[in-house]
């Protein structure tokens, strides 16, 4: 491997650069390896690093993104080839990143081939071409039918040309100093915008599904404060980069999935709809969505008993009609299997920096700023949601506290937040409603309680964001109103079943919950117990 030199982009994960870097070495003790630090540089981080074989660690400005960091270490290259993998990868058996440059050697019409990765034991994939219309790209997965491969007389590697793949591949290296990364982009779309440009400029791109590196390997040593790495991880101004970079205003991925580019900045939300048994409240709910913010992706779990697709076409094409933009998607869910389970679901599915949390029992009004919530987040990086607050027939429902433990741990009481909104009009809080904006990401490592259908999945979700140290917020500037209308008795007790309360209780370690009001709910000898003064 004298002939080639690695470069890896460290931001805030220091264990998986370490494993990364044990890896690489063991596969190949003598190749050139150039770290960028992208975060904090230290001397003590340099050592450790640099007692690596053959590993170079250079200082870069503190998040000035994957690209210039990139370019900055591939001016400094000065081998015949350069292999990019990100800081989270292991490379193990399958990573014979030898054959892919003699590879290079043998066909000189290709400059980059590329590989597969691995994560949790599965393979995936991520290689193909980029159409451009008009106003889009779409993206178009490779045919990975064996049949359609060409094979390698010096290597034995499976191989076909394309126009994208992973971040794990061999290049020549003056086709990557031809290109470069777009440094206006800190990371997301970072790698559409490279492949994009290196093929625009005459460059051909190989991919072979025989060579793999294992994605986010299991870990002795855990990520500090994963949190704010996520939070750096997607920037609505990378997007906006891309999008107005290459004049498009929408992007079709490999699954059919349609991404837009909204000037009025929903683009970058998911709105996620719980529903059960309610298709009236559903219906106004998304006539209020269509209303106000017409561009909105919207995903929709149906846990109801009865899933008919017939309604939802009609009503897409009355709320199509009415403006709005986006197909909705609405997932039959099994029946009754609960909020939390309807939540992960769609969260799961959002591909969006952000999801909005909705029920459909809720109405969009002209005094919903969702705007606002976004802007709040995006100024305040501590944070990782922000609720709203939630009308009543013109009356506030008062959901903001924090929680204080008292008898030994085994009561948890809703002290009232009397805090000051400040000049960006929120405050911190430990409460807050089901209409909130949170940061995607923080899913990946928090989850609501699928065994807590309902009647205790928030709190529970509330406690356990406080647990995790995930800071919230509630604000004054943004507000949707509560639909409440007489439900059927089916509803009522479906809705309000005691047994997830238990759940609730024994799970956090406590037996009494107090609210602002002073009502409260305890678990005694097994038996939940509701009223004042208990």
């Amino acid at each position: 491997m004298d002939n080639t030199t690695a470069i890896i982009i460290n931001f805030l994960r220091e264990p998986y650069l370490y494993e990364c870097l044990r890896s690489l070495k063991e596969k190949y003790p003598d190749i050139q390896v150039l770290v960028g630090e992208n975060g904090e540089y230290t001397k003590e981080k340099k050592k450790k690093i640099e007692a690596f074989k053959n590993v170079k660690y250079i200082e870069v400005e503190y998040d000035a993104g994957v690209c210039k960091a990139r370019n900055l270490l591939v001016s400094l290259v000065k081998t015949k080839y350069i292999l990019v993998g990100d800081d989270d990868f292991k490379y193990y058996e399958k990573s014979e990143i030898d054959k892919m440059e003699d590879f290079l050697d043998e066909h000189k019409e290709f400059d980059l081939i590329g590989g597969r990765i691995v994560e949790g034991g599965a393979i995936k994939n991520y290689q193909g071409f980029i159409h451009q219309y008009d106003d889009h790209f779409k993206y178009e997965a490779l045919d990975l039918k064996e049949r359609t491969f060409n094979k390698c007389n010096k290597t034995g590697l499976l191989y076909k040309q394309c126009d994208l793949t992973f971040n794990f591949f061999i290049a020549r290296t003056e086709a990557v100093k031809d290109t470069l990364w777009e440094e206006k982009i800190k990371v997301a779309y970072e790698h559409s915008t490279f492949f994009i440009d290196f093929v625009r400029k005459g460059h051909k791109v190989a991919f072979t599904p025989d060579i793999l590196v294992i994605h986010k390997p299991i870990l002795e040593e855990k990520i500090k404060d994963i949190g704010n790495y996520l939070n750096y991880r997607c920037r609505k101004s990378d997007k906006k980069t891309f999008f107005k970079r290459f004049n498009i205003s929408s992007v079709i991925d490999m699954d059919g999935r349609r991404d837009f580019y909204d000037e009025t900045e929903m683009g970058d939300i998911t709105f996620c709809i719980t529903m059960f048994e309610r298709w009236e409240k559903l219906e106004i709910l998304l006539f209020s969505i269509a209303k106000y913010y017409p561009t909105a992706k919207i995903l929709i779990a149906d846990q109801s008993k009865k899933f008919i697709a017939k309604k939802y076409k009609e009503l897409y094409e009355k709320l199509y009609e009415k403006g709005l933009k986006n197909k909705p998607t609405a997932y039959n869910m099994p029946y009754d299997c609960g909020l939390s389970v309807c939540r992960n679901k769609l969260v799961g599915l959002a591909r969006t920096d952000y999801v909005l949390i909705l029920e459909e029992d809720f109405v969009l009004t002209e005094k919903t700023k969702v705007k606002k919530m976004l802007k709040i987040l995006e100024n305040n990086q501590e944070y990782i949601g922000v609720g709203g607050q939630v009308y009543e027939n013109e009356n506030k429902l008062n959901f903001s506290f924090f929680y204080k433990k008292s008898n030994f741990g085994k009561t948890i009481k809703m002290i009232q937040n009397t805090g000051d909104y400040n000049e960006e009009g929120f405050r911190e809080t430990e409460g807050i409603l089901n209409f909130c904006l949170f940061r995607r990401n923080i899913f990946k490592t928090i989850a609501w309680d699928n065994d807590i259908k309902v009647s205790g999945e928030h709190t529970d979700f509330l406690l356990k964001l406080k647990r995790e140290g995930m800071a919230i917020v509630e604000t004054d500037q943004s507000r949707v109103d509560h639909n409440k209308t007489k439900e059927t008795r089916e509803y009522k007790n479906m809705r309000l079943r005691d047994e997830f309360l238990k759940i609730m209780f024994n799970k956090n370690n406590f037996n009494k919950l107090i609210y602002q009001s002073g009502y409260t709910i305890m678990l005694k000898n097994g038996i939940i117990k509701k009223g004042r003064g208990i």
